[in-house]
């Protein structure tokens, strides 16, 4: 007879998904996204399924920074999800974007992991499924191998977190080059004392 482990199982990783709220928004994350995430291997969470007091964002910057991955859903351009993107290309947490039209992805990040689906497509729901769990089990077997692409992250802890994102990057992009040049100039002056 097989005695039962006391163990609980381990915990999975979190797949923060990053999209609107409210109509098909709605039945995409209940019919798709959370079986497709689920089949991964992974928790799906999304922020309106964050039950805690305080400031939304600051969650939502919490959450990104904990999961493992992130999903992006770019279709119809709303504002929030690139800004929540470019906070966790920040933090180092990996981003998988989805869109029905390319047109719907930023320049900037057309080069990145892109699912793209056809609505037209009577089985569009099926295939946004699959692609999503092939994507992120994709992302699992980059982890494990020496292969992982890692985002630099910035030092969330040098500014304070009411400054504005851009402005919290500028600035480390600014320190970053001011200590560069500052070396420099150290190694300049050492070889060729004044």
């Amino acid at each position: 007879m097989r005695k039962k482990s006391l163990e609980s199982p381990k915990p999975r990783d979190k797949c923060f998904v990053l999209m609107p709220f409210g109509g098909w928004f709605d039945r995409y994350y209940k019919e798709i996204y959370v079986p497709a995430i689920m089949d991964a291997g992974f928790e799906p969470v999304r922020a309106d399924e964050v039950f805690k007091s305080g400031i939304v964002l600051e969650q939502i910057r919490e959450e990104i920074s904990k999961a493992k991955v992130c999903l992006a859903h770019l279709t119809n351009k709303n504002t929030n999800v690139p800004y929540e993107v470019g906070f966790a290309h920040g933090v180092g947490t990996p981003v998988i974007l989805i869109a029905a039209d390319i047109n719907d992805v930023p320049s900037n990040l057309r080069g990145s992991r892109t699912i793209l689906y056809n609505t037209n497509d009577p089985y569009w729901g099926a295939q946004l499924k699959e692609n999503i769990t092939a994507f992120l089990k994709n992302q699992l077997d980059l982890e494990n191998s020496s292969r992982t692409v890692n985002y630099q992250p910035i030092d969330r802890n040098c500014f304070s977190p009411h400054l504005p994102l851009p402005l919290q990057q500028e600035m480390m992009r600014s320190k970053n080059g001011a200590q560069g040049i500052h070396a420099k100039a150290r190694s300049v002056r050492r070889h060729f004392p004044v």
